[in-house]
């Protein structure tokens, strides 16, 4: 599934090393899958790296991330605050670097 619109958010996401849990290979496809963790909450989001290239584990890049299901989580989406990726265990880390206006 590729974005169809505008990102609600960019990250500063930090990806953790494999020695740390972090996953063993780079993310390399264009859009990534996995589940953002927020204030205790999950949403399905899509990490959208075009024109970011390949992430390696123990990067740390600004990445836009859109939402499935915006709605329910944009109470949550605050600059400032932190989040983590999910696939299985604990991939990255981050920190709301901006977000999109509301409708």
């Amino acid at each position: 599934m590729a974005p169809t619109g505008p990102m609600d958010i960019v990250g500063r996401v930090a990806f953790a090393r494999p020695e740390h849990g972090g996953r063993q290979q780079p993310l390399v496809r264009e859009h990534h899958k996995c589940v953002f963790q927020i204030d205790g909450a999950n949403f399905d989001c899509l990490l959208d790296l075009r024109g970011i290239g390949s992430v390696w584990p123990g990067e740390t890049k600004s990445i836009p991330i859109s939402f499935l299901m915006i709605k329910l989580a944009r109470p949550h989406l605050r600059v400032g605050a932190p989040f983590t990726l999910w696939e299985g265990k604990t991939i990255a880390t981050g920190i709301i670097e901006s977000a999109c206006p509301t409708d």
